[in-house]
């Protein structure tokens, strides 16, 4: 058997797709609403309020007409946004990624690195047996 055909009767997937590829977790297409916000000491102050297209556990892709994203940009993303405060959940997050998408906007790409602690959120939870 050639090495060719015992990867593909593996199913292994090819080193350039791996690295171009590099969710740990499983998108799905989801349509809810962002805040994001750059985080103090962007040259470029970003803030706006958006749509997911898709999204994931460690991450979410959104499109947008602002042009000021950066790859490597440090936000503050809340999601889902609600303007009832106590329902959002905040998180530090990096831009990883831009598309340019075919109608002139852009594709953006945020890795959610950690929550940031909504101390509002701070309150007893009951529990029923």
């Amino acid at each position: 058997m050639s090495e060719e055909n015992r990867i593909q009767s593996l199913g292994t997937v090819s080193v350039t797709e791996w690295v171009e590829d590099r969710r740990r977790t499983e998108r799905v297409p989801v349509s809810l609403p962002l805040h994001v916000c750059s985080s103090n000491g962007e040259i470029d102050k970003v803030e706006e309020v958006s749509t997911t297209l898709n999204a994931c556990r460690d991450g979410l892709y959104f499109a947008t007409k602002v042009p000021s994203y950066k790859v490597g940009m440090s936000l503050v993303v809340t999601f889902p946004y609600s303007r009832a405060t106590e329902r959002n959940v905040h998180f530090f997050g990096k831009v990883v990624r831009i598309d340019a998408l075919s109608d002139g906007s852009f594709g953006i790409a945020v890795e959610l690195v950690m929550t940031l602690l909504n101390k509002q959120k701070r309150r007893p939870v009951s529990v029923e047996f």
